[in-house]
């Protein structure tokens, strides 16, 4: 999309935009939520602990669910083991040295901050487009195109949801 001296003009653009971004995302670290993400990431969702999820097993409740739930369909299986350990009881340790906030304000928290950074993302993001796309090639913009489908492919327009569990439309069987 960028060619000969845009792409040189836009290598200091997209260095000075991530430093910019670099600020801003720092500066949610004093969030109360920051710490909560910062210990979820490294620990369960990008860098899988195991140290951590031995410590989190102190802190699992009495009620945690611990069974297996196998269907025939194998994304119809659920094992809410890892959620227990790695999320619930990881946020369950986290606040347990703090004071004064329960496991929802934790939860709460957490979901600020991410939307805070979701929001810092996007309008970078946005501003980026418009930047290096818009303004650059203002000879490209975005046209509608109508497309017309069959009616057998066309879907209701309802509430969205999703589907949690599959089911055939043929005889039940079970194992």
């Amino acid at each position: 999309m960028l060619e000969g001296k845009d792409c040189k003009n836009a290598d200091k653009s997209w260095s000075d935009e991530s430093e910019n971004i670099r600020k801003e995302i720092s500066s949610t670290e004093k969030m109360v939520g920051f710490k909560l993400s910062e210990y979820l990431r490294n620990e369960a969702t990008n860098h899988y602990s195991f140290r951590a999820a031995k410590k989190n097993l102190t802190y699992t409740s009495p009620n945690a669910d611990f069974s297996l739930y196998v269907h025939q369909k194998h994304g119809n299986s659920f094992y809410p083991a890892g959620e227990e350990v790695m999320f619930i009881a990881r946020v369950s340790r986290h606040i347990h040295g703090l004071k004064n906030i329960t496991f929802h304000e934790a939860i709460d928290a957490w979901m600020l901050w991410v939307r805070e950074v979701v929001t810092i993302m996007s309008n970078h993001y946005y501003k980026m487009i418009v930047e290096h796309i818009f303004n650059q090639k203002p000879g490209k913009f975005a046209k509608k195109v109508t497309y017309y489908v069959p009616f057998s492919m066309v879907q209701e327009v309802r509430k969205p949801t999703a589907p949690i569990f599959m089911r055939d439309r043929g005889p039940s069987k079970c194992v």
